[in-house]
């Protein structure tokens, strides 16, 4: 099977191409490496086909989607903050650029795989979220999602084709870019690996659904691999099922990296949500995946490279 990976070579877009070419796949690439890095999908370069050029290019998706399959639609801006400050950069690339990307595809595509976010539910009424939790954004990220699905679900009805759409909660792992918008994990890795203490925005008792990015991987690759049998779109959280404190992640970190520090606090950040845990009974039943990797175990692998 031919698979375009749209964002092939960003963070998690460059697991899903290894595991692809690792299981056989004919992987195509498009990524326009405005926050992917060519180094991520260095291992495998010589075994995909790489299309430099955006979502938003026309003629580059024209050339990506030849003969392919299969999409895995990655490609995004996906930070809350950066949304907040530039909203119509999100709305050009996650909502237009899925647009685009999707009527170029149709006809031509049987399966898609869209990658969302836990930030549709905005502050959650109840806990853990189910996928039938109402959709309440507090962030131009969480509306271009939204936005996002409703397309992903109009196409895969009116081309009687598969969509999976992934409500991905907090993914962290290898690779995952140490900017200002990056994750809270690699943030405080970044804090640790210069011996100084985590800082955190509030009083740390807010949670998260962490979850290992070579789990998400493994689950696209059993969507791939055995995709659902009706057309149109399934929606699925994709998550652990298990809720973190951001200070007890803080004082993992330090303890498995050997250093004794309280973290420091500052005042809490606009559109930050209280809680966040995903319930997982929907994709278990139906895919029969289950995360792997335990955060004490992933943040262990982290911390590795950085003692040597």
């Amino acid at each position: 099977m031919r698979v375009l990976v749209t964002g092939g070579a960003g963070f998690i877009g460059s697991h899903v191409v290894e595991k692809l070419v690792e299981e056989g796949f004919d992987v195509v690439v498009l990524d326009d490496f405005s926050t992917g890095r060519e180094e991520n999908i260095a291992l495998v370069i010589d075994k995909i086909t790489l299309v430099r050029g955006s979502i938003l290019d026309e003629r580059a998706l024209r050339k990506a989607l030849s003969n392919v399959e299969a999409v895995i639609h990655l490609a995004a801006r996906i930070s809350v903050e950066e949304s907040l400050r530039d909203p119509q950069l999100y709305y050009q690339v996650n909502v237009e650029g899925t647009r685009r990307l999707l009527e170029t595809a149709r006809g031509r595509v049987n399966l898609l795989v869209f990658m969302s976010s836990a930030a549709v539910y905005g502050s959650p009424i109840e806990l853990p979220i189910r996928e039938s939790h109402p959709l309440h954004p507090i962030s131009p990220y969480g509306e271009t999602k939204v936005l996002g699905e409703r397309i992903v679900e109009k196409w895969a009805r009116e081309n009687q084709a598969a969509a999976v759409v992934l409500r991905l909660f907090n993914a962290y792992g290898p690779r995952q870019e140490g900017n200002p918008y990056a994750g809270v994990v690699v943030r405080f890795l970044e804090r640790i690996s210069r011996r100084l203490p985590p800082l955190i925005y509030g009083d740390g008792f807010q949670t998260r659904d962490f979850i290992n990015v070579r789990d998400v991987a493994s689950l696209i690759m059993r969507v791939l691999v055995k995709p659902p049998e009706e057309k149109g779109a399934r929606i699925y959280n994709l998550g652990t099922g298990r809720e973190t404190r951001i200070i007890d992640l803080a004082k993992l970190i330090a303890s498995l990296a050997g250093l004794n520090v309280e973290p420091v606090h500052k005042p809490a950040r606009r559109g930050d949500i209280r809680r966040s845990v995903a319930c997982i009974e929907r994709i278990r039943m139906e895919t029969g995946w289950k995360p792997r990797i335990s955060l004490t175990t992933g943040i262990g692998e982290l911390l590795s490279p950085l003692s040597t």
